[in-house]
C-alpha cells in the first residue's frame, strides 16, 4: 500500500500550495484553488460536492500525476494534512472527496482501496492533555463463527496480551478497561 500524504497550505491570493509525499520520499508540488463558496454551492449533491473537491485538489498536473503513479501500485493510504491557517480548507467536508479508484469514481473515505485520514498540524510539540485523570477504554474483540479458512482468534489470549502490555497503567489506576 502506497502512503499518499497531501499537505494543503494557507492560500496566497486564493491559491493554496499543495505538497504530496509518496511513501515518505517522492515529493510533488502543485497548487489548488479551494474556493469554499463554489464547492459548497453543490453541497446538496454529495457526488457533485466530492467531484468539485477532487477537481480543485487535483487542479495542477504534478498532483494529478502523483496520484496516478500512487494508484498504479494498487491501494493507497490517503493522509490529508491542512495548515491551521487554511481556514476555508478546514471548512470543507473532505470525507466527501471522490477519487478515481480502479476506474470508478468512489468516495475516498468509504473505499477499502483508499483508507483516508485527516490531520491537523499542531503549533505546540507538547502532547495534548486529557481532560480526565483516568483513561477509560472499551475493548471489543470479534471472533465470528463463520470464518471459513481463516484461523479463529484466541480471545482469552488476546485479552491476556493486552492486560500484560497495560499492566503498569492498570495497576497505577491510570487506565480502566471494560
Amino acid at each position: 500500500m502506497t502512503e499518499f500524504h497531501i499537505r494543503i497550505f494557507a492560500p496566497d491570493d486564493g491559491v493554496s500550495r499543495v505538497e504530496v509525499l509518496r511513501d515518505g520520499s517522492g515529493l510533488s508540488i502543485g497548487q489548488a484553488r479551494l474556493d469554499r463558496r463554489s464547492i459548497q454551492a453543490v453541497q446538496e449533491d454529495p457526488k457533485a460536492y466530492g467531484l468539485a473537491l477532487r477537481d480543485a485538489l487535483f487542479e495542477s498536473e504534478p498532483i494529478k500525476r502523483a496520484y496516478t503513479m500512487a494508484m498504479a501500485a494498487g491501494q493507497i493510504r490517503l493522509r490529508l494534512q491542512i495548515d491551521p491557517e487554511a481556514a476555508d480548507a478546514h471548512e470543507l467536508r473532505w470525507e466527501n472527496l471522490i477519487l478515481p479508484i480502479n476506474g470508478e469514481d468512489l468516495p475516498a473515505a468509504a473505499s477499502p482501496q483508499c483508507p483516508f485520514s485527516r490531520y491537523l498540524a499542531l503549533d505546540s510539540p507538547e502532547p495534548a492533555r486529557l481532560s480526565c485523570e483516568i483513561v477509560q477504554l472499551l475493548l471489543a474483540l470479534a471472533n465470528p463463527s463463520d470464518l471459513r479458512q481463516l484461523t479463529p482468534i484466541d480471545v482469552e489470549a488476546e485479552v491476556a496480551n493486552l492486560v500484560e502490555a497495560w499492566k503498569d497503567l492498570l495497576f497505577n489506576g491510570e487506565l480502566r478497561v471494560t
